[in-house]
């Protein structure tokens, strides 16, 4: 068979196969509706479309712990041009779908493409391509959208380099930039560190070529990252300000987090042998690669190929021991105190640039072995050495603790799905490999070719598809807001409606029946209702501190929390008008607030004193009279008192617009005032006062005031951070370099 034949049928199985495996998302019939997808993914996409349907810019998201920076957030992905054209033109459970389906197309689609820029045999690359694509790293991260948007941006860079160091044609230069680009605006940093560490290291070491040649690709990747700057800036200011709060940090064990456990070597070859959370530790190549990957080693190669075999057998050694993380105390102590590195979390993340690596050695081997290749048989110094890890690596896994987050191995030899299957498999394809070259009939050896590919495919899919099939439901679950939703629609008809507060919340992610009628982790955000929660989505650390971390980044808030007298004062001061619980739940509520309904398993419970979204305070005069009196103080930063003005000095605020990061008022003091927007204080918000600027300031520590004379005025308070307006312009300068790199004369060849 031709290569251009088995190109084409490799081409049209990659790119199809996504849309096949799981044809009732691609028809529209069903939609991924469990853990991070529904209760994490979702709601931020819905907040993006929203806005961007609007023609608004998404920089701020009110519905998330009391108010906090969308763009910043980059798992929203909010300037990833592929959700942005999904969002403009499709349902947003439509998008949500469909993303994952093209995003495991392009994936497969651009480790084929890097692969044949390697010369390497058809097959050998579909092989390859299939491993990364459906390997369990990609498959148990499927709920990760933003991981899974990453993913192709890896090969196309590669690809682009390749091809640039063969041809130097500038269209290769710009795909390194913008490959480089997309995989920055994907959003999930952990992933774009990993893969950005990967890729400088290729284009460093990997290939031996004059410097000449490698400083245009290093200048276009560096190019594709300002690109990228609207979006990340906006995150690396707060991130430098330490306004960006991220759980565990600076904190070893908190970093050190679902680590690789050293006996989790098993699961790459029974893979289903372990329990828990599958999206943290899954390695799976499958059985044959796994295979082929261990020959790689040991196949007599040549020239790039075989710097690249080095290359990647390093990597496949550093990221291992990188995911060991507490496992491996050397490198886990140093990578946490390295900088942006020491704040990440999961070292099991690193399984990613493992799976790359056993991909692209896994295709090696394969080509070699089509095309005979000889086999260096080890020596029995360096069998002895490998004799001794192994020993070494078996006595470590025995001795090493389990915790919850790693529960121990299960492999009982009578079950087949989890040994039995895997071992028949290890039979075959040692058989298979054994077989080939014993094999001289030119049919019998596209075949066996065909079979052995086969079986790999079939392999990967049997351990993948099952891990998020169960979670397909019918897209009605998205379009049909809960029952509680309905009920603060009839109660607060307004558009500025009162936040509420779910409690016992995001332990429901799972549960998402219970979960989406607590309105409980980020639901509330895909049904426009503010809350005062979130999960993982850039919480502040100011909200953080004000509350004492009785409200987490994720997690639950206990009902009990509520007898803090001063925990009640900051849900009043943070518009929080009603709170929810699980029906049974509610007994510490009952006693500050009223409860007012119980609608689908969710008891409410209304909270008179909560504060408007806007309300005015006064100066404090004497704060020895006011003492006693019950009166709600609030701070700015020159440490001056403001209350409420007595009713000899009334203040009225009639509240023009709301949007979230625009709002508008008509305020009347009869003296000085401090006009309180009931949402987080960060850098980027604006005020004006009658068409002047006015400071924005900290209330309380994190609240937002505006100072406003006495009188009748015009307020307009908008979030328009300087970072992103910064970013636009770094990546309007990037364009421009990146377009003058490609059409540099004598720089590169303009045939392309």
């Amino acid at each position: 068979m031709s290569y251009r034949i088995l190109n084409s049928l490799g081409l049209l199985s990659l790119v199809g196969l996504p849309f096949l495996a799981f044809w009732p998302v691609t028809a529209g019939r069903q939609i991924w509706a469990v853990g991070d997808f529904a209760a994490y993914h979702y709601p931020l996409l819905t907040i993006s479309a929203q806005q961007w349907q609007k023609g608004r810019l998404p920089l701020w998201n009110s519905y998330m712990f009391g108010g906090t920076p969308l763009t910043a957030a980059q798992q929203a992905g909010v300037f990833y041009p592929l959700n942005i054209l999904m969002e403009l033109v499709l349902p947003p459970w439509r998008a949500l779908g469909l993303s994952v389906l093209v995003h495991l197309s392009l994936t497969g689609l651009s480790v084929w493409l890097y692969l044949r820029s390697l010369q390497l045999h058809p097959v050998a690359a579909w092989l390859g391509s299939i491993v990364f694509a459906w390997g369990g790293f990609t498959m148990s991260h499927l709920g990760h959208v933003g991981i899974l948007r990453a993913l192709p941006w890896i090969g196309f860079c590669l690809h682009g380099f390749h091809r640039w160091v063969d041809s130097t044609r500038s269209r290769y230069l710009m795909e390194i930039g913008f490959s480089v680009a997309l995989l920055c605006l994907s959003g999930y940093i952990q992933v774009i560190l990993y893969s950005l560490l990967l890729l400088s290291t290729y284009f460093v070491f990997a290939l031996r070529v004059p410097l000449q040649q490698k400083i245009p690709a290093w200048l276009a990747a560096g190019l594709g990252i300002g690109l990228s700057a609207p979006q990340l800036l906006p995150g690396v200011e707060l991130w430098a300000a330490r306004e960006y709060l991220r759980p565990g940090e600076g904190n070893f064990a908190a970093m050190t987090g679902y680590s690789f456990h050293p006996a989790y070597l098993a699961t790459f070859l029974f893979p289903r042998g372990r329990s828990g959370t599958f999206a943290e530790m899954v390695g799976y190549v499958g059985v044959i690669p796994l295979m082929l990957v261990l020959l790689s080693i040991s196949i007599r190669l040549e020239g790039q190929i075989h710097r690249l075999r080095r290359f990647f057998a390093l990597w496949l050694l550093v990221s291992m021991l990188l995911a060991l993380g507490r496992y491996f105390p050397p490198l886990a102590i140093f990578v946490f105190f390295t900088p942006v590195f020491g704040s990440l979390g999961v070292p099991s993340k690193h399984l990613l640039e493992f799976s790359f690596s056993a991909a692209v050695l896994s295709a090696i081997a394969l080509d070699a072995w089509i095309h005979g290749a000889g086999i260096r048989w080890p020596a029995w110094r360096e069998i002895r050495t490998g004799a001794l890890a192994a020993l070494a690596w078996a006595g470590w896994a025995w001795v090493a603790p389990h915790a919850p987050d790693i529960p121990p191995l299960r492999l009982p030899w009578a079950s087949w799905k989890i040994t039995g299957q895997p071992l028949f498999l290890l039979a075959v394809s040692v058989g298979l490999l054994v077989a080939w070259p014993r094999i001289e009939n030119r049919i019998m050896r596209p075949i066996l070719l065909a079979f052995l590919s086969g079986i790999a495919l079939w392999d990967l899919l049997d351990f993948g598809l099952p891990i998020y099939q169960p979670g397909l439901t019918a897209p009605e679950f998205y379009e049909t807001p809960p029952a509680t939703v309905e009920w603060l629609r009839e109660r607060d008809p307004l558009g500025v409606p009162y936040r509420i507060l779910p409690f016992e919340a995001t332990g429901h992610m799972l549960d998402r029946e219970l979960g989406k009628a607590l309105l409980a982790a980020n639901y509330n955000a895909a049904y426009g209702v503010e809350s005062v929660i979130g999960h993982d989505g850039l919480m502040l650390r100011r909200l953080f501190t004000a509350f004492k971390g009785k409200i987490p980044p994720w997690g639950y808030v206990t009902p009990d929390a509520v007898e803090d007298p001063e925990f009640r004062a900051l849900l009043d001061q943070m518009s929080v008008g009603y709170l929810l619980v699980k029906s049974g739940h509610g007994e510490h509520l009952s006693r500050h607030y009223r409860r007012v309904a119980e609608v689908d398993g969710v008891e409410i419970y209304r909270n008179d004193s909560a504060r408007p979204r806007l309300f005015g305070v006064a100066l404090l005069e004497n704060a020895r009279a006011a003492e006693g009196k019950g009166q709600a103080f609030f701070s700015d930063p020159q440490g001056r008192l403001w209350t409420d003005p007595p009713a000899a000095k009334p203040y009225r605020i009639r509240l023009l617009e709301y949007s979230g990061d625009r709002v508008v008022a008509q305020t009347s003091f009869d003296g000085k005032g401090l006009l309180i927007h009931s949402a987080n204080w960060t850098r980027g918000w604006r005020a004006w006062v009658d068409g002047k600027p006015a400071p924005v300031v900290p209330v309380n520590g994190f609240l937002q005031g505006v100072p406003v004379p006495s009188g009748e005025h015009y307020v307009v308070l908008e979030y328009t951070p300087v970072s992103f307006w910064l970013g636009v312009g770094v990546a309007g300068l990037s364009l421009m370099v990146l377009l003058a790199l490609c059409g540099l004369p004598g720089l590169v060849s303009m045939g392309g």
